[in-house]
């Protein structure tokens, strides 16, 4: 579901701050965070793949942030849309090469045609994702919500996979 904090956990598994998190806006497309190893004397280096030309500028970690914010607010909006960004991160203290994908969450259904277009569009995002099977899901839910309010039919179709494929995180223990 959205605002569940996958965003946040995602920065903590890549082990630096770079993922887009706000409480008015959240993730509307996907999100492929291509990790790289790289020499300890190189530190943290970051590259930002423009949407529209499909090319790659080095930037800091500050203007990746400030990159992600216009993308989503001001390019996107509040719509959800298909097309991927690429972020990628050359870490020192990473091993091996690794692909994580932040996905939009899914918006709740709702009366109104602009939040049923959302859920749609975002469902159909994550299926997508869900098909592929050599990915290791990271299923992540609020522990605060009913149940009864939970988007399940996700659920139900991560555990059909191999648990061997699946981690659970409950957020939100907070509240």
């Amino acid at each position: 579901d959205q605002s569940s904090g996958k965003s946040s956990l995602l920065c903590m598994l890549l082990g630096v701050n770079i993922g887009y998190t706000s409480e008015h806006f959240a993730t509307r497309c996907p999100v492929r965070y291509q990790l790289e190893p790289c020499a300890p004397s190189h530190g943290w280096n970051y590259q930002f793949e423009n949407p529209q030309t499909k090319e790659f500028e080095n930037v800091t970690q500050e203007e990746l942030q400030k990159k992600l914010t216009t993308h989503f607010e001001k390019v996107i909006g509040r719509q959800i849309v298909y097309n991927p960004i690429t972020i990628k991160i050359y870490s020192p203290v990473c091993t091996s090469s690794m692909t994580l994908v932040d996905l939009p969450g899914l918006v709740g259904k709702g009366t109104d045609k602009i939040k049923q277009q959302q859920h749609s569009k975002s469902y159909h995002i994550v299926q997508e994702y869900l098909k592929k099977q050599n990915n290791i899901v990271l299923f992540v839910q609020r522990v605060d919500l009913d149940i009864g309010s939970l988007n399940t039919t996700i659920l139900d179709e991560v555990q059909k996979r191999t648990p061997d494929k699946v981690v659970y995180c409950l957020t939100h223990f907070d509240r």
